[in-house]
């Protein structure tokens, strides 16, 4: 092209070998039809990395202990941040052209060490480096000013960062900034332009597809923009994607590559978890896995029916949920070895107010069914008293109708852990008189009906749920009978649960007959058509709704009280009904409140 005078600046090295790529691709589906697709196949795959070598200080390990006991402290940090002593050879950034480079390893491997020194190595060159973490607390607590963070190996550097944690940006002496974003609020990416771009932890981002196409439309400065990906595998569709992408750099690693470098009560306590089992194949190995047989839910049925829009779910669903339910699943014990306590948050909504906002729910057998949607999972290792407020806050922040508790193991501690930091709260205990199967199945039933949606993802709660064979399964799921729990307790209050069972015994077509019947005597939140004087209502004694006088109430926070039938709400005589709050952001900040 400059030998004719004409200045093409798009037509660069990578762009010639997608050309040559795609002419290879036309040529062989022209003249091999036969095999056209397995070679189409074949050709888009990643650039699998192929460096092998363990690093300096594996292979001097008797050295450096020996001039270790000779440095002093200022020797010492300069050894430790000296990347080039401790990367294997996976772990340097990689030659070549490429767009993307995708460290897909287990726990441990040295995922994080390897983003900060990326970061670290680009910003002596570009102005642009940016970090998008799963939250803020991991881009603060990992990223940032973790162990193996930014801060941690740039410590000894000529550049230095500065971190502003209320500017959510990283200031370097070199003029240079790293402006930190979170996959939890994907609309902050958009407009944001980026020379390079470290993504930590990928496949745990709740909304993965929109954080991810939002980066990538940024990611646009500079003459070779590029992304470090930093994740443990999980068989999502992104994560698939860039594994086959040809303009990936695929490093693949496992927890055993880094055991030297693993404090020995970690790799003891992460290997005596998960190896052997197949979650550890993921966990440890780094092995993509596929949906497991057997298992009651899978990632495909999950994300058929995923809700990847965040606003639309925030702004115009979540107000119009009837029914929100909190459920706890408690841990006895609260060690660094125990259960996580699962406190998972569900709504319903009938299937008319869908219908009304424009939303494409299914119907079953061509009968209108509630649809229910998990939206919060906020299970950890807690104290009792901090289970306890960790579920209250949800309960307060969400409206929420009651709070769920399986009691098998704590007895009725669960319910005084409860009432001792609230006791305006409303609460039901459940005990587990089913077996787990017989609990899990209806639920089951109901994801596969495509009526159960995830608002974004939820990486540990989708894993349980994916990994849990009924027949052989040994440890208790709490993230997943947390969400069972919550579900039984929407489902049975609409009859759902009894009707699916219904189903399995007698047949689709009296189902129908029956969910009509069912429907017909429910009326739509929001539909009321009869206005009827409260004072010609003659009292019988029961409470009742003062606008359709049904007497399916709940309490709800507050000490209000919610018609199941109509939605009214009211408390001590009012029956002017509330708002719905426009934004999530009005209903934690307390503008506007259900009352």
């Amino acid at each position: 092209m400059e030998q004719i005078g004409v200045s093409m600046p798009w037509f660069t090295p990578r762009t010639k070998t997608v050309i040559a790529a795609s002419i290879l691709a036309l040529v062989t589906i022209f003249f091999a039809p036969k095999h056209s697709f397995a070679c189409a196949a074949l050709l888009a795959t990643a650039t699998v990395d192929q460096r092998v070598g363990q690093s300096w200080m594996q292979n001097n390990r008797a050295l450096f202990n020996q001039k270790w006991q000779e440095m002093d402290e200022r020797e010492r940090l300069v050894v430790r941040t000296t990347w080039d002593l401790w990367a294997r050879a996976n772990q340097k950034l990689p030659q070549g052209e490429w767009q993307t480079w995708m460290v897909r390893a287990g726990r441990g491997f040295g995922k994080t060490r390897v983003g900060s020194e990326t970061v670290r190595s680009w910003i002596r060159e570009f102005d642009f480096v940016n970090i998008i973490a799963p939250t803020a607390d991991d881009a603060r607590d990992i990223c940032v000013e973790g162990e193996s963070g930014i801060l941690a190996v740039c410590g000894n550097d000529d550049i230095k960062p500065t971190y502003r944690p209320s500017k959510r940006k990283i200031e370097w002496s070199n003029g240079a900034s790293s402006l930190i974003f979170t996959a939890d609020e994907p609309e902050r990416l958009r407009g944001k332009q980026h020379m390079k771009l470290w993504c930590d932890e990928l496949a745990s981002w709740r909304y993965l597809r929109a954080a991810w196409d939002q980066a990538q439309l940024g990611l646009r400065l500079g003459s070779n923009p590029q992304s470090v990906v930093t994740t443990t595998p999980r068989p999502v569709d992104v994560v698939k994607e860039l594994s086959k992408d040809p303009n990936t750099f695929l490093t693949l690693g496992s927890t055993y590559d880094n055991r030297e470098n693993l404090a020995a009560a970690f790799y003891s306590r992460v290997i005596t978890k998960y190896e052997g089992t197949r979650l550890g194949r993921q966990e440890l190995n780094a092995e993509l896995l596929e949906d497991r047989p057997g298992a009651l839910w899978t990632y495909t049925l999950i994300d058929q029916a995923r809700v990847k829009d965040e606003q639309l779910f925030w702004q115009r669903i979540f107000p119009r949920l009837s029914r929100i339910v909190g459920g706890i699943d408690p841990a006895v014990t609260s060690t660094e070895d125990s259960d996580e306590c699962g406190i998972v948050f569900m709504g319903e909504m009938p299937w008319s107010i869908g219908a009304e906002l424009g939303l494409d729910l299914c119907k079953v057998a061509g009968v209108e069914v509630p649809h229910y949607y998990v939206f919060d999972d906020r299970s950890n290792i807690y104290t009792p008293d901090g289970w306890a407020k960790a579920a209250i806050a949800g309960y307060h922040q969400f409206q929420a109708d009651r709070l769920i508790g399986e009691v098998n193991n704590g007895g009725d501690m669960v319910e005084s852990t409860i009432r001792h930091n609230d006791t305006n709260v409303s609460y039901r205990s459940v005990h587990a008189s089913k077996g787990k199967i017989t609990r899990a199945e209806p639920i089951s039933a109901l994801y596969e009906q495509g009526r159960v949606h995830h608002v974004g993802s939820f990486k540990e709660l989708e894993d349980q749920m994916c990994d849990y064979v009924p027949a052989t399964a040994e440890i208790s799921p709490d993230r997943m009978d947390a969400m069972v729990w919550a579900g039984t307790e929407l489902a049975e209050n609409s009859m759902e649960l009894g009707l699916i069972s219904y189903e399995k015994q007698s047949g689709a077509a009296e189902l129908q007959g029956r969910l009509k019947e069912t429907v017909a005597e429910k009326a739509a939140p929001g539909k009321v058509t009869v206005q009827r004087d409260p004072a010609a209502v003659v009292h019988t004694g029961v409470p009742t709704c003062p606008q359709c006088q049904c007497t399916l109430l709940s309490i709800i926070g507050g000490g209000g009280t919610r018609c199941k039938m109509c939605g009214h709400q009211w408390n001590d005589g009012a029956t002017n009904k509330a708002p719905f709050y426009a934004m999530r952001a009005q209903m934690l900040s307390g503008e506007v409140r259900r009352r």
